[in-house]
């Protein structure tokens, strides 16, 4: 059995660690490949306002943006990459059907894929929500927030002072 308080709060947590490792990211492009764009100040667009297309703007899905990191990870002589799995992850959450037969039962995250063989779509994720998978989540996805925060220190990008 698992709270229902406990199950939301979890998949909360994903979903807003998934949200800051994303801005992370595009903040790391904006400063390593730009354009650099100082003018444009989040936490004041309005709807309808129109601000230049940079990493930050941009339409790149977490895919893309995960891949253009790791890139420039490595031409910045970096070893390490940002965990592309994180994607399905994402995906999962944002894409799939949670359900339990029972009110007080542990959820099943279930995800089908896109393609259709023979008129059978394939099972993508069948995972149950425990606390345990979703705690599991929640420190997997933190644990790239961190490694991009260290990362961009080490490098002096001014994205993330010291």
């Amino acid at each position: 059995m698992i709270n229902s308080d406990t199950l939301y709060a979890s998949v909360g947590k994903i979903i807003i660690n998934l949200q800051s490792l994303e801005l992370m990211l595009r903040l790391f492009l904006e400063e390593t490949v730009g354009p650099k764009d100082r003018s444009t100040q989040l936490d004041r667009l309005s709807v309808g306002d129109r601000v230049p297309e940079t990493p930050i703007t941009n339409y790149d899905t977490l895919r893309k943006i995960i891949k253009k990191v790791n890139n420039q990870l490595l031409i910045l002589g970096k070893n390490e990459k940002i965990d592309e799995t994180l994607v399905h992850l994402r995906d999962s959450i944002a894409h799939g059907r949670a359900m339990s037969r029972d009110p007080n039962g542990i959820p099943r995250l279930i995800k089908f894929k896109n393609a259709k063989i023979g008129g059978l779509v394939e099972v993508d994720t069948s995972v149950d929500l425990t606390p345990q998978w979703l705690s599991s989540q929640v420190k997997r996805v933190y644990k790239e927030i961190l490694k991009i925060v260290r990362i961009s220190k080490e490098l002096g990008l001014p994205c993330f002072p010291t």
